[in-house]
């Protein structure tokens, strides 16, 4: 579960940082053109901290801290300019408004509507996943490729499978030094997509579907869904009956909500719309 969700920050995640306790966004000076932003709150947690100190050992950077809203550090990354910026964020913090903020945060540096800089944001379900994309220093080769979509290419992999969301039934294998080839699967794919995950282990996936912030809703059929089961596994899930109404699914969220906040406190769902 951790590779699948977080390796997509590895390549922009290695940056400096940098940090101290403010009132408001600070930036702290350095050599290269890399910046880290992060909150107090994450900063002060000797766990993070350790993350912190791990990217300082191995880059140099500036560092940007907040106080409470990540866009409070738009000025100083406007004066800095930085052409890396990694958001380092605590999982209860890095949900989906985070998310949008950094989207539009990074818009901002200037007058144009144009991206400012590349940016990534490095988060774990613990400080220890965190500190594990950090302290890699090894290339980061892709040679095994799972998807959820047709548009997948895997004639770009050393070996590779997937499954078209526009099509029934089928999916496609690249083994390791062969070609690639269709073979049959019943027309729910969601016990080859865990399967995929759980014994084929890629370096890279690429999904389709719907998704909220707790579950991957697959195109075909309606009412599967993939919730991830730490650590590193996945089950299934089928909601039968009728098709969910929006009142229906508002309120099963709520009680999602619920859970999550009685097992992390502060972690909370957002519907989507």
């Amino acid at each position: 579960m951790r590779t699948a969700l977080f390796a997509i920050s590895l390549a922009l995640a290695q940056l400096v940082v940098e940090a101290a306790s403010v009132t408001s966004a600070t930036s702290y000076p350095a050599t290269g053109s890399y910046a880290v932003v992060v909150s107090e709150a994450t900063y002060a947690a000797p766990e993070w901290r350790g993350v912190v100190q791990a990217l300082r050992r191995k880059h140099e950077g500036a560092c940007v801290v907040y106080s409470a809203r990540v866009d409070e550090a738009c000025e100083a990354l406007a004066k800095r300019r930085p052409r890396y910026a990694c958001f380092v964020a605590r999982p209860e913090e890095a949900n989906r408004e985070f998310v949008v903020t950094v989207h539009r945060l990074t818009r901002q540096l200037d007058s144009d509507p144009d991206g400012d800089v590349i940016w990534g944001i490095l988060t774990g379900y613990d400080a220890g996943d965190a500190l594990r994309i950090a302290r890699r220093t090894e290339p980061l080769v892709i040679r095994k490729g799972l998807g959820g979509t047709g548009s997948l290419n895997l004639g770009l992999f050393e070996a590779g499978i997937k499954f078209d969301e526009g099509t029934k039934g089928g999916r496609w294998v690249k083994p390791k030094g062969g070609e690639e080839r269709k073979e049959d699967w019943p027309d729910d794919s969601t016990q080859g997509l865990v399967e995929g995950f759980n014994d084929f282990r890629p370096d890279l996936f690429m999904t389709s579907g719907l998704t909220t912030t707790r579950d991957w809703q697959l195109a075909r059929p309606p009412g599967r869904r993939v919730p991830p089961e730490p650590p590193h596994r996945y089950q299934c899930h089928e909601v039968r009956g009728r098709r969910e109404s929006p009142r229906d699914r508002q309120l099963r969220l709520a009680a999602v909500e619920r859970r999550v906040q009685g097992r992390r406190g502060s972690d909370r769902v957002i519907p989507g719309r």
